[in-house]
């Protein structure tokens, strides 16, 4: 991939893509923790009943 304006030096840009790490299975009680770990300001119970929901 190319990038840069047209008629001056363009730089190559390698591409990058994502890859699915597997560490295991939560519970849903441990989902709902590790959500919380990560700055929320949602309690444990919000965000289970979020997740309950979206199921």
């Amino acid at each position: 991939m190319l990038v840069g304006k047209k008629n001056e030096q363009r730089q190559q840009v390698m591409k990058t893509y994502g890859k699915i790490i597997y560490r295991g299975t939560l519970s849903l009680a441990d989902m709902a923790e590790h959500i919380m770990k990560h700055g929320t300001v949602y309690t444990e119970d919000v965000v289970i009943g979020v997740i309950t929901k979206l199921v």
